[in-house]
């Protein structure tokens, strides 16, 4: 699996974050701290598709047009998952891993 870009993983969280499909558009309004233009997106969108971490759900009416909508094909936690998994840990990264993940969890 290939390693996202700063932006791209910007974009995976706003798919993950969201509950219904989005199209590219709502990028824009969804992306907080983010001023991207309409142009700069659909090119990580492709991108995101190409990589296999978007998949194109359907279509949804845009004013006198229609936009594509997307949904993650991967989840937060699989993504997260195949990148510890790439890094080759030891087992004692792993155990320190696990506890920090639990301390994090069981604060929030």
């Amino acid at each position: 699996m290939e390693q996202l870009s700063k932006s791209e993983k910007q974009i995976m969280n706003s798919f993950w974050n969201s509950t219904s499909p989005l199209t590219a558009n709502d990028l824009l309004s969804v992306c907080i701290g983010r001023t991207w233009k309409t142009r700069s997106v659909f090119p990580l969108v492709k991108k995101l598709l190409e990589k296999g971490f978007l998949s194109e759900v359907g279509f949804v009416r845009c004013g006198k047009t229609y936009a594509r909508t997307f949904r993650p094909a991967i989840s937060r936690v699989e993504y997260w998952a195949e990148v510890i998994r790439q890094e080759n840990l030891t087992r004692a990264q792993v155990s320190e891993l696990k506890r920090l993940l639990s301390v994090h969890y069981k604060a929030s």
